[in-house]
């Protein structure tokens, strides 16, 4: 489809403002029904230079992130295995699939950590809620298995004990000298699953989530310049991330899902310091946090 000099400009003005707040171009699609180009033409006119005289280049393009792919036996072997530890008994992965196999309602929530500096942090503590492709997160200024355990018992209290028996019955996290304290962790009425050593792809949503934290807080940035001082800003980030639309949710957000199959799980996030974004404020790049 051949564009006029007009059309063009009508189209860049429309994706520039989009592309300069961090959306994708299935994003803007979503929301700006105007525009009659399908996804894949509008990267073609962008990677072909057509819009370049209008400001919108392949430079503003989001970065696509590729997926970790599965390791294999032949890979397996290359790291030596670590000895399993006394947590672990009754609680590996395969013990988690038998759990899920035999309690097919249960809901189960991943977990993870999220940090640039070991030392010094910030860290972010970050739940995926697998039922209703829900992110939060908690910030910590340690990463240690009191901080951890205690995040859960804060994301206990933000829930209310009836809602998190029954939303976080399963967590299911990595090998993480953070998470160590399954006992604790069983104390406040869940239970813990731990993946295999080097299977990130076990825990595929809360990984998948952290491309959009790091939206914000990119790697090897100090993330506390940028903006992460505290539980206030990474409540602004995530519901910032909430409310962008996905294509694996056919153009709908994540907050559209919880709000539709557990208000009382959203009226909890919304007390908690999340928030819906309308779409023209919707910021997913580290300029959210510039003050104007």
């Amino acid at each position: 489809m051949d564009l006029t000099a007009q059309e063009a400009s009508v189209l860049a003005g429309l994706l520039k403002d989009g592309l300069s707040r961090g959306l994708s171009i299935a994003q803007i699609l979503t929301e700006h029904t105007e525009i009659k180009q399908c996804e894949k033409t509008i990267y073609t006119y962008i990677e072909d230079g057509i819009l370049k005289a209008f400001n919108v280049s392949a430079m503003d393009l989001r970065k696509q992130v590729s997926r970790k792919r599965r390791m294999s036996e032949k890979d397996k072997v290359k790291y030596k295995k670590r000895k399993d530890r006394k947590y672990l008994i009754g609680r590996t992965y395969t013990d988690f699939e038998d759990y899920m196999k035999d309690h097919p309602d249960a809901h189960a929530v991943e977990m993870d950590t999220v940090y640039n500096d070991v030392t010094n942090g910030p860290f972010i503590q970050t739940f995926f809620f697998r039922s209703y492709k829900l992110l939060i997160a908690l910030y910590h200024e340690e990463k240690t298995a009191a901080a951890m355990a205690h995040g859960v018992a804060v994301l206990k209290d933000i829930l209310g004990e009836e809602l998190f028996l029954h939303e976080c019955e399963v967590l299911l996290t990595d090998r993480g000298s953070e998470f160590v304290s399954a006992d604790t962790y069983e104390k406040l009425g869940t239970h813990i699953f731990y993946c295999d050593p080097m299977a990130s792809w076990q825990k595929p949503f809360v990984e998948n989530s952290h491309h959009y934290v790091r939206y914000f807080f990119q790697k090897e940035k100090n993330m506390r310049a940028i903006g992460l001082t505290g539980q206030q800003p990474l409540n602004l980030a995530i519901s910032h991330i909430l409310s962008s639309t996905r294509e694996s949710l056919d153009g709908k957000r994540p907050v559209d899902i919880v709000k539709f199959l557990s208000p009382l799980l959203w009226e909890r996030m919304k007390k908690f310091g999340l928030k819906e974004i309308p779409y023209s404020d919707l910021n997913l790049s580290p300029t959210l946090f510039i003050k104007k």
